[in-house]
């Protein structure tokens, strides 16, 4: 995200591009342990020809920042949606979907979230206050790039837990969505696995494991 929020144009000025759909269906894990955010169809630009005015809200509901909704949003917004998907995994629960848009919309807009540790005992306070802050209602007190966020969840990891390696996420993603006959029998790497976070190798394209069929939050109304 921080990569695409900070893209210039030729003329060396900012695009101010927006993502507008960070959800966990929007989120990959290549075969070499890297997340990738995928599917840029309704991002836009601030500015020139790649801006576009529809009049509609595009996005999931459930992951929205309030401001999207009536046409306002930066890379803040962004920064919104992926705490909405940060507080989920962490919880293992819907944040605001509700029974219908409507619902939604105004459990957006108006739920106080709470901590995820109340959902989960394990998570660390310092975790909680990642999170609320990039679910703050008003975007001037959201984390103000993806680069700060970034830098103070690493720095959680370096006081709580040294950082999962490149491997062990890969691994991971193996014992879930392998079955165990078949484990260890996925497609070589074609990569080398890094175990640094912000190694070069990020940068390049592994095999992905596909989401598709793990359904969205904002699908599921709590319970």
């Amino acid at each position: 995200l921080d990569y695409a929020h900070a893209k210039c144009g030729p003329d060396g000025q900012p695009l101010g591009v927006v993502h507008r759909d960070i959800s966990p269906s929007n989120l990959m894990v290549s075969q070499t342990g890297q997340l990738k955010v995928i599917d840029f169809g309704i991002s836009r630009a601030s500015h020139g020809h790649l801006m576009k005015h529809t009049g509609r809200i595009k996005g999931k509901l459930a992951y929205m920042a309030p401001e999207s909704m009536v046409g306002r949003l930066d890379s803040r917004s962004d920064l919104f949606s992926a705490s909405v998907t940060a507080h989920e995994i962490l919880t293992a629960t819907p944040l605001f979907a509700g029974k219908d848009d409507l619902n939604t919309i105004a459990r957006v807009r108006n739920m106080q979230p709470l901590p995820p540790s109340v959902g989960n005992p394990t998570c660390p306070a310092a975790l909680d206050e990642i999170v609320l802050r990039g679910l703050a209602k008003d975007p001037a007190t959201r984390w103000p790039s993806a680069a700060e966020m970034r830098s103070a969840i690493a720095e959680l990891g370096v006081d709580h837990a040294r950082p999962a390696s490149s491997r062990e996420v890969w691994d991971w993603v193996e014992s879930v969505f392998t079955s165990p006959q078949d484990r260890g029998l996925a497609t070589p790497l074609r990569e080398p696995l890094s175990d640094v976070v912000g190694d070069d190798s990020a940068s390049h394209s592994g095999e992905p494991v596909r989401l598709d069929e793990i359904p969205d939050a904002s699908s599921r109304a709590p319970s």
